[in-house]
């Protein structure tokens, strides 16, 4: 019984078997075999016999294999993807001739299907390992970039804040204004260039001073000053220190009566030190006093004593003449019929012998003298001891005095013009530390 030939194009080979593409222009030779026209051609010009049973072939003798085109055609396009072969290579090379001398009709391989997607899995993973590998170098050397960030440990950053109770100065000339200050001692244990920036909301002005600060004097052993060097209108004070010597920064504000808080940073920080010196406004204390001809009389005593006498430290007293203020003629003035200038009497006494400064701040043009344990405001050139005024045309007087510890002194703030009344406040500084006490209006007189 014959065997029924199927006709599935799924069933056939439809590759010439030299070039391994599919049929365009099959032909049948003599050894019975189907080829590609142009590929058996070829093969028969360089070789003249056949490439599976070496005999001898012709050209002439080619023809066509209907049957073949045919079912070529019928499978269509979809199957006619093949490789790209070196057709060089393919004709010095016979195929392998089949194990039976019929047609080899044999079934489709998919295996160079499956050589295609196996070379398209390895470009793909080669390319996510080189992706990953860039990656990775990227992130190494952005890790290494942070490592390699100087780490800033140990820096001292100095925050403070200026508020009323902060001490006030003449920072430029003033008539009514004042500026609220604050102020570091500043050493350093290596020689080198530092700098000294402030943060802050407010607009800061920043000094630096050798050795000590005097706020009745601030041009007095200036360094450096600076205001809108760094940003946000914040200074910025750059500037060479020695080891082992004392500066003194002043933190300060350009515009008057303005307060706020603020930080210090500084470059290099484990070779600075910081130490706060300012000695802020103690609250008053009242305690009444009873004399022959007034009858209860307050009295204000503030007495500003820092934990040490460090260069650059000040006292501060602050008060106020008003109608009920004594009256006196100052020594300087030809007074009519009736005393003209209020006054208020401070008794001062030092720590150390020295020479002392003491500068007035207020909304009015002061005067002072100062006078050796008595005051007689009958006799105003009576006990008074002379000291340098530098106030020039000022409107704050500004003394500078030799005073000896142990004794007493007083002072009487005073008005440079008649009858004017108003707050005032006396700044004191020098070889050691300051006590202001206020002294009964009447009668003033120490025993010591």
């Amino acid at each position: 019984m014959q065997e029924r030939v199927t006709t599935r194009t799924e069933d056939y080979d439809l590759t010439c078997p030299i070039t391994l593409r599919t049929f365009r222009d099959p032909v049948i030779a003599a050894d019975g075999r189907t080829y590609e026209r142009e590929a058996i051609a070829r093969w028969i010009a360089e070789h003249g016999t056949s490439p599976f049973t070496r005999q001898p072939l012709n050209i002439k003798d080619l023809q066509p294999n209907y049957h073949m085109r045919n079912m070529t055609g019928r499978r269509g396009s979809s199957a006619s993807s093949y490789y790209a072969v070196d057709e060089s290579k393919v004709y010095q090379y016979p195929p392998t001739a089949p194990v039976y001398g019929e047609v080899p009709i044999t079934k489709v391989s998919n295996n160079h299907r499956s050589g295609q997607c196996c070379s398209f899995r390895c470009q793909l993973g080669t390319i996510l390992i080189v992706i990953i590998l860039i990656t990775s170098i990227i992130c190494g050397l952005i890790i290494g970039f942070n490592l390699r960030k100087p780490v800033s440990t140990n820096k001292p950053k100095y925050s403070s804040s200026l508020t009323a109770n902060s001490p006030t100065y003449c920072r430029t000339t003033c008539i009514r204004w004042q500026f609220y200050y604050d102020v570091l001692t500043v050493t350093v244990t290596k020689a080198g260039k530092y700098k000294f920036t402030s943060e802050s909301n407010i607009d800061t002005y920043g000094y630096i001073y050798n050795s000590s600060f005097n706020p009745a004097n601030p041009h007095l052993n200036l360094l450096a000053e600076d205001n809108d060097s760094g940003k946000k209108r914040q200074f910025q004070l750059k500037i060479n220190l020695q080891p082992w010597e004392t500066y003194v920064l002043v933190i300060t504000t350009f515009i008057p009566n303005v307060r706020g808080s603020f930080s210090i940073d500084v470059s290099d920080p484990k070779f600075v030190n910081f130490h706060s010196t300012t000695t802020h406004r103690t609250p008053t204390k009242t305690t009444k006093r009873t004399t022959k001809k007034t009858t209860a009389r307050t009295t204000k005593k503030t007495t500003a004593r820092p934990s040490t006498t460090a260069p650059g430290s000040y006292y501060n007293y602050s008060s106020s003449l008003t109608s009920s203020s004594s009256k006196y003629c100052r020594r300087d003035k030809k007074c009519q019929e009736s005393l003209d200038f209020y006054y208020e009497a401070l008794q001062i006494s030092v720590s150390m012998n020295g020479r002392y400064h003491f500068v007035s701040n207020g909304s009015m043009a002061t005067y002072a003298d100062i006078y050796n344990k008595t005051f007689d405001k009958l006799k105003p050139n009576q006990n008074l001891i002379h000291s340098i005024d530098d106030s020039s045309e000022e409107n704050q007087f500004k003394l500078k005095v030799s005073l000896i510890a142990g004794n007493k002194y007083i002072m009487v703030v005073t008005t440079k013009r008649s009858n004017i009344m108003g707050k005032f406040s006396v700044t004191a500084t020098g070889s050691g530390s300051v006590t202001f006490s206020s002294l009964p209006q009447s009668g003033i007189e120490i025993r010591n």
